[in-house]
């Protein structure tokens, strides 16, 4: 696998589609139902048989079954999400392990595997944030064209 702009930036999409998709389900599990009430009307049991009112709720059944079924779904989602995500991290380690240049591939390692910020990989290597942006563009277009510095 060679490493382009293209594919890290679909690794990281995927990476907060699946954030995403887990704070859907988070909401969905952790958010009550909203419920339906109603006023049923009965009476005491002894003699004399006086009138009562009793306020009763509960989330309606069609709610409960369409947000299971949502539930269901999003849960299929991040599992196939999760699936092509680690396999995307798995090739991008192993290209990142073919890099040569030890700082270049310390770069990569704290930004695409660990996920640092390029400010606190900056801060770790002693540079400005900048640089370590122009380092990762200029590993990156000679990726896509090794020949064009010739």
């Amino acid at each position: 696998m060679v490493l382009t702009r293209q594919v890290l930036e679909d690794y990281q999409k995927l990476g907060r589609e699946i954030a995403r998709i887990n704070k859907k389900i988070d909401y969905y599990a952790n958010t009550p139902l909203k419920a339906i009430h109603g006023i049923v009307k009965g009476s005491t049991k002894g003699f004399p048989y006086t009138e009562r009112r009793i306020e009763v709720g509960a989330p309606s059944i069609a709610d409960t079954k369409q947000r299971e079924q949502k539930v269901r779904e999003l849960m299929i989602c991040l599992a196939s999400r999760k699936k092509e995500y680690e396999q995307l991290k798995f090739d991008i380690d192993i290209a990142i392990e073919a890099i040569e240049d030890m700082e270049m591939r310390q770069i990569f390692q704290y930004r695409y595997i660990d996920e640092m910020t390029i400010l606190e990989i900056g801060e770790l290597l002693g540079y400005d944030r900048s640089t370590i942006s122009k380092k990762i563009d200029r590993f990156l277009e000679k990726q896509v064209s090794p020949t064009s510095h010739f």
